[in-house]
């Protein structure tokens, strides 16, 4: 157990009031506020994620007192997380990888012409699932972090093969397509370098290709550039009959509504906060785990994909919330939680500010001031993503001869910006086609999507996992944390085809 003292100092109250009043400064507020648009701009240009945001402000955080500096750091974290819905939602394009599974009910409402409640929901859901989690680090990070050091390669492994179970699932149309969708995303992550033997598989001699499929590229590719061969064919992406005219009293409406659904937004936040507190871990799993568990336990799971407001809601809830478990590690431990929170631990070194046990001891002030700072950064989020949606709704309703070729110059400016790399905008280019193709022959790009972002993951932890156990396969089954993750899993595939029978004969006892 960690030591008492750690754990204690989570509630010495002089301090926690001291670090808000460290934040409560015309100063730091402002730096906050700048924080989340930038971060929310970043997140919402697809190929431009929270990490990128984080290098590009972290040079200008040199002359800043270190609270207003890490505060802004994290702040840029916090929107950028939810910044990378707003394209998932009007564009089909996530900003951020931790954004893919909002596609699948935020695009469809857009559709439908409520794009707007579709960006509420998104914003206040999102909101919600930060306040969980920073509460939660506010709480008990120290304590946590030490549970979150108990998850080795193959609990890892284990929890990466609980969100692939969403492959069953995600092609309401035709189920078998939509596994063989997900066991080409599978195969196409296996591009690269072999993680056992350094060995390059089939990257035909090409060395960009050595470290994978760029992930980025290809998402922009499977979701947005082959949805705009799509559009091209059409005048507008909704008609007019389809087009809703926004007021005061349908935004209060739409932002009220998400509270509505208050389980799925506990399951969705401390799913969110759960994965995040792994290191390693982060929103690209936990989104697609927290609503893989909102459809299976909904009542009307077989209505998720067509734009319902629970499948946004567990898709930001979570990856919003992984900012705080992220940063459970990151502070108690010095271990980065993402490749955000490592740029933050970077930029906290710079400061004079040594992360790992004790940290609470001996910068109190000032983590405290973080940590008040994730609150409000969170409730910002809210407040940004309900007044902008009105206006950020309008995009959707631009003609696609305007809108096209702005989103594609986007989608090649993101697509490069990843790596400086003319050629991740060629593999764009590729998987946009083959997006495309997929779709006109009944095949699920989704699918194929959270094969190819989780397919690495789960390789990467199976293969490190059986190197420790010097191939034995019994590391999978050993620990308690394993267990319980393979009584999950079958339970997750199970019980929900259990309910459903249980409805259907109570549907026939009615008749």
């Amino acid at each position: 157990m960690p030591k008492g003292k750690e754990v204690s100092s989570v509630f010495d109250a002089p301090v926690v009031f001291s670090g808000l009043g460290l934040l409560l400064s015309i100063n730091n507020i402002f730096l906050l506020l700048i924080g989340v648009l930038v971060g929310a701009i970043f997140g919402a240009l697809p190929g431009f994620t929270s990490a990128m945001g984080i290098a590009v402000m972290l040079p200008l955080t040199f002359a800043m007192h270190p609270e207003g500096a890490i505060l802004t750091l994290a702040s840029i974290y916090c929107g950028a997380m939810y910044g990378g819905s707003i394209p998932a939602i009007l564009l089909r394009t996530p900003g951020t990888a931790g954004a893919a599974a909002t596609v699948f009910d935020g695009y469809p409402m857009a559709q439908k012409g409520f794009a707007h409640k579709a960006l509420i929901t998104s914003a206040v859901a999102s909101g919600m699932g930060g306040l969980f989690s920073a509460i939660v680090l506010f709480l008990m990070g120290p304590l946590l972090s030490y549970y979150a050091l108990k998850f080795g390669p193959a609990e890892i492994f284990l929890i990466v093969l609980f969100g692939l179970t969403v492959l069953g699932s995600v092609s309401r149309e035709n189920v078998v397509r939509g596994l063989l969708s997900g066991s080409f995303g599978l195969l196409l992550g296996t591009i690269g370098v072999d993680y056992r033997v350094a060995f390059p598989r089939m990257t035909f001699g090409i060395t960009a290709l050595f470290d994978g499929v760029p992930m980025i590229a290809a998402l922009i590719g499977l979701l947005a550039f082959s949805e705009l061969m799509f559009s091209v064919q059409k005048e507008s992406l909704v008609t007019e009959s389809e087009k809703i005219y926004v007021n005061i009293k349908t935004i209060l409406r739409d932002a009220l509504d998400v509270f509505s659904y208050p389980i799925d937004l506990l399951r969705a936040a401390i799913i969110g906060t759960v994965i995040g507190s792994i290191p390693g871990e982060g929103a690209a799993v936990a989104n697609f785990v927290s609503y893989d568990q909102a459809k299976r336990f909904s009542k009307k799971s077989h209505l998720f994909g067509t734009g319902v407001t629970e499948g946004i809601i567990a898709s930001e809830a979570a990856n919003n919330a992984v900012t705080g478990g992220a940063m459970i590690p990151t502070f108690a431990l010095g271990i980065p939680g993402s490749s955000s929170t490592a740029l933050l631990l970077g930029g906290m070194m710079i400061h004079g500010l040594r992360a790992g046990p004790g940290i609470f001891e001996r910068h109190g002030e000032i983590i405290y001031a973080v940590l008040w700072a994730l609150l409000l950064a969170n409730l910002v989020v809210i407040v940004i993503g309900v007044v902008g949606a009105k206006y950020l709704a309008k995009i959707i309703n631009i003609p696609t001869r305007i809108l096209v070729p702005i989103i594609t110059m986007l989608t090649i400016i993101g697509s490069f910006a990843i790596r400086n790399n003319i050629f991740d905008v060629f593999i764009m280019l590729c998987f946009g086609i083959l997006g495309y193709l997929l779709q006109k022959t009944g095949f699920s790009p989704v699918a194929a999507v959270i094969g190819l972002i989780l397919g690495p993951l789960a390789e990467r932890s199976f293969v490190t996992a059986l190197n420790l156990s010097g191939g034995s396969y019994a590391i999978f089954f050993t620990s308690a944390i394993c267990i319980v993750l393979w009584l999950l899993i079958v339970a997750t595939l199970v019980v929900p085809y259990l309910l459903e029978n249980r409805r259907a004969r109570r549907r026939q006892k009615l008749l």
